[in-house]
């Protein structure tokens, strides 16, 4: 569960990074450009790498929905895990009770039959 929950934090620290890597590569851009009007424009180097720079957000976002996905899977199934371990104490405290009440109910019975055979003597 825990390092479930660390690979979501660390997925969505590397789509938050890499979300990040695009704007400060076309600031960069921007700032090298011969005229800063081009700025979308301002090199080949940028207009190469900002496809891959959108495919690497949109899959360390993917990965890190799909790693906080997983953790909350894995948390509904502790959830559930922890649910049926406690409906088994409950059956096993009614079950220990019931064998107690029976046992006295036994231990009762066989007093007032030891009674009963007193009495009539």
């Amino acid at each position: 569960m825990t390092a479930r929950r660390a690979s979501a934090a660390e997925a969505a620290r590397q789509a938050e990074a890499a979300a990040a890597v695009i704007p400060r590569e076309v600031t960069g851009a921007t700032l090298r450009a011969p005229e800063p009007m081009l700025s979308l424009h301002a090199t080949s180097d940028l207009v190469a790498w900002l496809p891959r720079g959108e495919s690497m957000r949109q899959r360390t976002a993917t990965e890190a929905r799909l790693a906080e996905s997983a953790a909350e899977t894995a948390r509904e199934a502790l959830a559930a895990a922890r649910a049926a371990e406690r409906a088994v104490e409950l059956l096993r405290e009614n079950q220990a009770a019931e064998m107690a009440r029976k046992a006295a109910r036994r231990s009762q019975a066989a007093l007032d039959e030891m009674g009963a055979r007193q009495a009539t003597r």
